[in-house]
């Protein structure tokens, strides 16, 4: 069963030169107790996105739109701002990328915490708001909670912080967890213990992830689906075996050569996809890859790849794949 339904979902930031279209007819769904890993380079869309579905942008001078988007039974986009306010951080949550400037720097961290509390459960005494943030604390990991909810952001190394935000996060039990690179910048021994924190607390507390990276990588053994995004579209997304192991899209496929392995030549030049991708201020009637693609055809500078369903779970959208003609002002 989804908890979360995203249908065509369109995100456009104006500027001087025209409309930035940063995320283009995205459609996806998050299934209950699932991590569902968003993977894609710098400006692909990805943060824009989960920030769309949390309602986060500024409309306007912010274009968002959507057939759909609905969580738990609720579209989300025309819902009231006050019932949009009571959802946010309550029952949909989201790990902000940076936790070093996520935090204010002259309140203590337990305090912070604990304002999601006052927001979302406002009968709570404040001695039973100082217990749930300890007992969040405990949960992921800090320890002498009592004395580190006292304490002030600078006074934690990163990966505390970034632990304290997932506390934050956490606190107030949300059946969805957006996650926006919460591990960027963290050294590969605090990123795997981030990996197994988030995916013990989906199984203790039985909530959904969608988890943000640009390493994918770190997607293996962690996530059950994979949605690849590639200038603001979501170029494939399949179950993680099926992305790893029987890619479709030249994009995906390169992705999985750029990750050094074990195995590798030293010697050797470490693969890397061709070209820049696309101004985003133009959207162009093909394939988004079309310019850097070695397998690219005629058909694919005129007209954008429908998705196709390769198997009940495997979806891409390329013609070298089987896709169908769509329309090019789609």
């Amino acid at each position: 069963m989804n908890i979360l339904d995203v249908s065509k979902l369109s995100v456009g930031f104006p500027s001087r030169k025209g409309m930035i279209h940063a995320v283009n007819d995205v459609s996806f769904q998050l299934f209950d107790n699932e991590i569902l890993g968003i993977i894609g380079e710098s400006g692909s869309g990805k943060s824009v996105t989960v920030k769309a579905i949390m309602r986060l942008h500024r409309i306007p001078p912010t274009v968002v739109k959507a057939e759909h988007m609905i969580f738990e039974g609720k579209e989300l986009l025309t819902l009231p701002e006050p019932e949009m306010t009571a959802l946010r951080g309550n029952r949909i949550s989201m790990i902000f990328q940076n936790p070093m400037s996520a935090f204010n720097p002259i309140m203590r961290l337990g305090d912070q915490i604990g304002e999601v509390l006052i927001s979302h459960k406002a009968r709570m005494g404040r001695k039973e708001r100082e217990e749930a943030v300890v007992q969040a604390f405990e949960e992921v990991g800090i320890t002498n909670p009592h004395v580190r909810m006292r304490q002030y952001p600078y006074e934690f190394s990163g990966g505390m912080l970034q632990r304290a935000m997932i506390a934050s996060a956490l606190i107030a039990r949300p059946s969805v967890l957006l996650a926006d690179e919460p591990t960027t910048g963290l050294d590969v021994t605090i990123q795997e213990q981030i990996l197994q924190l988030i995916r013990s607390l989906r199984d203790r507390n039985g909530m959904s992830v969608v988890f943000i990276t640009h390493d994918l990588s770190l997607l293996a053994g962690f996530a059950d689906r994979i949605i690849i995004m590639y200038a603001g579209c979501i170029v494939e997304q399949g179950l993680v075996d099926e992305i790893f192991y029987s890619p479709l899209h030249p994009y995906t496929k390169g992705l999985l050569l750029s990750i050094p392995s074990a195995s590798s030549d030293r010697e050797a030049d470490l693969f890397q996809i061709k070209g820049q991708p696309p101004d985003p201020h133009e959207r162009a009637a093909g394939c988004p890859f079309y310019e850097r693609c070695d397998a690219r055809r005629k058909e694919c500078s005129l007209f954008r790849p429908a998705e196709i369903a390769v198997t009940e779970t495997h979806k891409v959208s390329c013609f070298a794949a089987g896709s169908g003609k769509e329309a090019a002002d789609v």
